[in-house]
């Protein structure tokens, strides 16, 4: 494949998981006033559902041998339980701020800042970690190919849950 084809593919699944993200990963017309409840129930569900599409959307944009296949796969399988805790962690931190934004004291403001950094730096700590063992069995142009990828899909994810995070007074 060449390398123009490779990037139109890329964008066509990344606009397909952009796409799926942006309807709240339903076809339903949202309910006019959502609820605090909702909101979390939509957040939750659509994380769910881009966690389960990122592995199609690596697949189908990773060209890899049978021999890196199998190496790869097992490396992801094990990053992706990691990464999840993570993200499970700023899910917490972003309800907690969204449910007392309009409380909020400079005290609560400071460690939610302080918290999200950690879960920052322990995210760029887990990637440095898994570079190496991925550099082990790609390319190193397949492993800068395939971290782009989990970074297009980290920010498509970010959008999708900035919908509902409000901004602090």
């Amino acid at each position: 494949m060449t390398i123009r084809k490779s990037a139109l593919a890329l964008g066509a699944s990344l606009s397909l998981v952009a796409s799926f993200a942006i309807a709240g990963g339903h076809t339903e017309a949202p309910a006019a006033n959502p609820t605090p409840a909702d909101q979390t129930a939509a957040m939750q569900l659509t994380i769910s559902q881009m966690q389960a599409n990122r592995q199609q959307v690596v697949a189908e944009n990773l060209p890899l041998t049978a021999e890196q296949s199998e190496g790869f796969w097992n490396i992801y399988r094990e990053f992706s339980n990691e990464r999840a805790k993570l993200v499970e962690q700023e899910v917490k931190l972003i309800l907690e701020f969204r449910n007392n934004f309009d409380n909020l004291s400079q005290d609560q403001a400071k460690t939610l800042l302080d918290d999200y950094l950690k879960i920052e730096a322990k995210s760029q700590k887990l990637t440095k970690k898994y570079i190496n063992r991925y550099r082990k069995v790609l390319t190193q142009t397949q492993t800068l190919r395939y971290f782009q990828i989990e970074n297009k899909l980290d920010d498509i994810l970010a959008y999708e849950m900035a919908q509902v995070i409000p901004l602090a007074y």
